[in-house]
């Protein structure tokens, strides 16, 4: 892909999805590397096509004001590696859209390839479509999270649920009013279906 095609179509994932990926920082010269090469040398492989020596002169320029992401410190303190956004994207929606093979039974599963595959090929529109796809999915998940935080609280400020060290969340029983172990998701907890069956009358 041409450079300047790479930038055009970075800039508008990143007006797309903004810093989801991660970190969008500008790149003031940003060296593309060489899709094909061959060692000089004791290299056995064949030459190059015509077509990918194109490929390769495309890619001798350094482009300016490139979105890309990455290129800080680890946890470590080493050098991460940094790409440009439209190379992180295409890695990131080909594991999120694409689908890998399946294990039959009695398959060995070391022997299926885990690489994701798409129905489709990989162009710069499919990549701007499913980019908004993503951002739609992650806005719907950021906001289911934010009701769930919400309800939680809701529940703990009016006293149905508690934390309680050592036992995990407890829940008040509609019956005795006593706190006791909650066994599922407070997210997914009724007020008023918690019986606690301590006693007959505690019981639904």
């Amino acid at each position: 892909m041409k450079p300047r095609i790479e930038k055009k179509l970075s800039k508008k994932i990143h007006a797309i999805l903004g810093n989801l990926l991660g970190e969008v920082w500008i790149d003031n010269e940003l060296e593309l590397h060489q899709p094909h090469w061959r060692w000089r040398n004791g290299d056995h492989r064949p030459l190059l096509t015509g077509n990918q020596e194109r490929q390769n002169r495309q890619m001798r320029v350094s482009v300016n004001h490139m979105p890309s992401i990455g290129g800080g410190l680890d946890y470590w303190g080493e050098g991460e590696d940094w790409h440009s956004v439209l190379y992180v994207a295409k890695d990131v929606l080909l594991w999120h859209f694409g689908e890998a093979d399946e294990v039959a039974p009695g398959q060995d599963p070391d022997t299926i390839n885990p690489w994701p595959k798409l129905k489709a090929n990989m162009t710069g529109a499919w990549v701007i479509k499913h980019a908004k796809l993503y951002a739609m999915q992650e806005q719907a998940k950021a906001a289911k999270k934010a009701r769930d935080k919400a309800l939680v609280e809701q529940l703990k400020a009016d006293g149905v649920i508690r934390w309680r060290s050592g036992d995990g969340w407890v829940a008040k029983c509609v019956m005795c009013k006593e706190l006791t172990p909650l066994y599922c998701d407070p997210v997914d907890f009724d007020r008023h279906y918690h019986y606690c069956g301590g006693s007959p009358r505690c019981c639904p």
